[in-house]
């Protein structure tokens, strides 16, 4: 039963050698990909809606406001 979740697991994060790969360096590549990959994109959207209402609000009269606005989208 334990082989085949570590099968998952495996199968998840698309690895075929396990040869140099431990079990905290699974827990950890699974976190990695889950989690923090998760969390630091949701953190970098927020900001950029953020932006972009800051850039909105000072108005697109300057030509340096309308490029940061679009370069938060």
């Amino acid at each position: 039963m334990n082989d085949s979740k570590e099968e998952d697991v495996l199968l998840y994060l698309n690895i075929q050698d396990t040869s140099d790969l431990s079990l905290v360096s699974l827990v950890f590549s699974l976190v990695n990909n889950s989690c923090i990959s998760s969390a630091i994109s949701l953190f970098g959207m927020v900001a950029n809606v953020m932006n972009m209402l800051v850039f909105y609000k000072q108005g697109f009269s300057s030509s340096i406001n309308i490029s940061f606005f679009f370069m938060s989208v």
